[in-house]
Formats: structure tokens, sequence, C-alpha cells
């Protein structure tokens, strides 16, 4: 398309005969067909930003079976695995007669269903992936665990999803770093509070480069400056198993 604007089909055409010519007429309207595609939801990007995330799929899949028929099921064949997951995972993580037990189980049923035997070589390259989007559903579940529950059940996820010893321990140490951060945040906003309803206005911004100091060490500057911006990064809501 670069080298031929004009006329580059018929360049990919007689590229296509020449290598393949027994598939050539099915690979040139596969080709031709995924262009016309790209253009039509370039079209469409407009209007599929301003839809929900359920009524884009929907649109996209109706032009997708359009252009391409069945082959599209083979062509997006794993999105429609990671939609099947997600469907599953999106209605056992809102079941409330569901432990975090059989949540998990639904969780790596449905990976085995949708990728098969070709499960392992899928986790290798996104386990981390699989593992974020199962702890991000349960927020609820973890929320309401005490640290040491939350520890195991962290601990019992990732390893579902295929980590080593290694991993699972490197892994728990970060989660208690997190935690702790997390409490001396916690403890930062309070003193902050209490420190700027008692102290004079004059003295804050001193006494509050101190705290942070006294808290945060190096990274207090950067904190200083993420609230003279208005962010307040220890108001933000907890994602366990991510920050």
């Amino acid at each position: 398309q670069r080298k031929h604007p004009g006329d580059w089909p018929d360049y990919l055409q007689e590229i296509l005969y020449s290598a393949f010519p027994e598939q050539a007429e099915e690979l040139f309207s596969l080709s031709e067909n995924y262009y016309r595609y790209g253009r039509d939801i370039e079209q469409r990007r407009e209007l599929l930003g301003r839809m929900s995330r359920a009524e884009r799929e929907e649109i996209l899949w109706q032009v997708r079976y359009n252009y391409f028929g069945e082959s599209a099921d083979q062509i997006w064949q794993a999105e429609l695995r990671i939609r099947d997951v997600s469907a599953v995972l999106s209605r056992v993580a809102n079941d409330p007669t569901l432990d975090l037990t059989q949540k998990l189980n639904a969780y790596t049923a449905s990976l085995r269903a949708a990728y098969g035997e070709d499960l392992g070589q899928i986790l290798d390259k996104r386990r981390l992936s699989f593992v974020n989007a199962f702890t991000d559903m349960i927020q609820i579940d973890l929320a309401g665990l005490e640290s040491a529950q939350r520890y195991a059940t962290l601990r019992r996820i990732r390893s579902a999803l295929g980590m080593d010893e290694a991993a699972l321990a490197r892994w728990e140490a970060l989660d208690r770093r997190r935690d702790e951060r997390r409490q001396r945040g916690e403890d930062y906003m309070r003193r902050r509070t209490i420190l700027l309803r008692e102290r004079p206005t004059e003295k804050h911004e001193a006494e509050l480069r101190l705290l942070r100091r006294e808290l945060f060490g190096e990274e207090a500057a950067i904190i200083e400056q993420e609230e003279r911006s208005g962010f307040f990064r220890f108001q933000q809501a907890r994602s366990y198993g991510r920050n």
C-alpha cells in the first residue's frame, strides 16, 4: 500500500498467485474483505466509542460475520475464548451464593474449556493477566478478609494458575510490603488531617514536609508534588493483588 497506493491490490494478487496458486483466490478475497472490514470499523469508531462494551461487541461481531461469515469465528478465535472466560468470570464473581474457592474453580474450569491442551502455553505467556482478571473481579471478597487470610487466598489463586513456589513467595512478600505501605499512607493522612486542623496556616507546609520525609523518605518529594496537583494517592481505592 505504501509503495503502490493506487494499484496495490494488483500486486498483492500477483504475489498470492505466485506463492499459493491453489489458494490464491480465497486468500485474495479474505484479504480484500479484511481491508474493507477495517475501513468499515474505522468509519464507525466514533459511534462505537459511545457504546457500552456489550453493545460495541455486538456491533463488531455483526460486521465481522457480514464480511467473513463463519470464518469470523476462526479469525477472532482468541477473542472468542477471552469472551467466554470473561462471561463466566463476571457471572461467578457476582454470585453471592459462591465462596472464593467455588469462584476460583469455576474460573479455572472456564480456562481449561476455552484453551484445552493449549492452556499451559497460554498461561506461560499471560499468567499474570489471568491472575489480575480474577483478583480484579473479587475485590469485595478480598477486602473482607483479614490480612493473613488474604495472603493465603492470593497465594491459592496464583498457585491455581500455575505460579511456582519461588514466584508465590515473591508475590506474598510484595503483598506484605504493599499492606505496610498502605498502613503508613493511612497513618499519614490521619496525621495530616490533624496537623491541618490544629496548626497555624504558616506552619503547614514545613510540618507536612517533615511528616512526609519521616514516613516516606526519598519518595516524600514525589508525594508533595502529587498533592500540589490535587492527587492524594492514599485516598484512592485499594486494589488487592495490584497495589
